[in-house]
Parts: structure tokens; C-alpha cells; sequence
């Protein structure tokens, strides 16, 4: 879902009936040219929504799940994760628009220090990035999982394994 700002989804399902889980929803910036695509969903109870992305804050978890694979209508994307980290409510992990030709790449070798436990990923052809975020027990903390989107034009199906 994609929302006028970051709050309505937060409590609504797509038919705009009230649900305390409410969506996942993009963040209201997003634009299909942003360099960086933020998702949001509650850590519902049993997994619901992002309940299983915690798991991550294990380094074996991370070892036997390194990647995220979305598909659009024209494509899927396998997206290697290149961090796992607390941050702040108002961190800036959660920057859309970057001023400048450094700044995004300064963005990603930040995140990626500020990892729970070290990832290697190679940042040379990032051009886009997929974070998915997360609330967690303490009230302004949320837990991100940011990863590189790496377009691949081979129907789902063909995935290799």
C-alpha cells in the first residue's frame, strides 16, 4: 500500500476498513525513481505481518536466509541483505532522498557499519535498495533489514536455487 503519509496503513487494510495490524505499506515518499524503497509492517504476534523479521537479529538465521526476493508484474528482484540493525524511530536509515551523488553510497557503507554482526556484500552496482522496518519492544525502536535490489527478467519460476 502506499498511503499520503506513514500513519493511515499503520491501522487500515487496502479496503480501508480499520484492522490493528493494518498493511504493509511503502513510505509516503517513495517515488519509482527513489534509490531506496522503505516497507513497513507491524511485528505481529506468530509472525504476522514482519513478526518473523527478528529472526534476523541471529547471525545463523542470516546465514540460512542471506537473501529477500520480491516480484513486480515485469520482474523479481533477489536483494542480497546487507544489514541488520536497531534504530531510532527519526534514525536516518530512514532517508529517502539523498542530496547528493555521495551521500547514497556514504548511506549504504553507514548501514552496513552499523550492522548487528559484519555482512559482506559488494556495493559496486547498488542502485537501489529495499529496507523492510519493523517495530520492536521498546517504543521508539525499530528493527531494519535493508538489502540491494538486483533486477532479474527470468520468470519466477526460473530462480536458480
Amino acid at each position: 500500500m502506499l498511503g499520503l503519509d506513514n500513519q493511515f496503513y499503520l491501522n487500515h487494510l487496502p479496503d480501508k476498513s480499520f484492522n490493528p495490524l493494518g498493511s504493509l505499506f511503502l513510505d509516503f515518499c517513495w517515488s519509482p525513481d527513489s534509490p531506496h524503497s522503505i516497507i513497513y509492517g507491524h511485528n505481529g504476534a506468530g509472525g504476522a505481518m514482519f513478526g518473523l523479521l527478528e529472526e534476523y537479529e541471529s547471525p545463523d538465521y542470516y546465514a540460512a536466509h542471506p537473501s529477500l526476493i520480491f516480484t513486480t508484474p515485469d520482474a523479481f528482484y533477489i536483494c542480497p541483505i546487507f544489514s541488520v540493525r536497531r534504530v531510532e524511530a527519526d534514525s536516518d536509515a530512514y532517508t529517502v532522498v539523498f542530496e547528493d551523488s555521495d551521500a547514497f553510497p556514504n548511506y549504504l557503507r553507514q548501514a552496513a557499519a552499523e550492522s548487528l554482526y559484519p555482512i559482506d556484500v559488494d556495493f559496486c552496482n547498488a542502485e537501489k535498495i529495499l529496507t523492510l522496518s519493523t517495530c520492536t519492544e521498546k517504543r521508539n525502536q525499530r528493527l531494519v533489514i535493508q538489502a540491494i535490489c538486483i533486477r532479474h527478467n527470468q520468470l519466477f519460476n526460473e530462480i536458480p536455487q
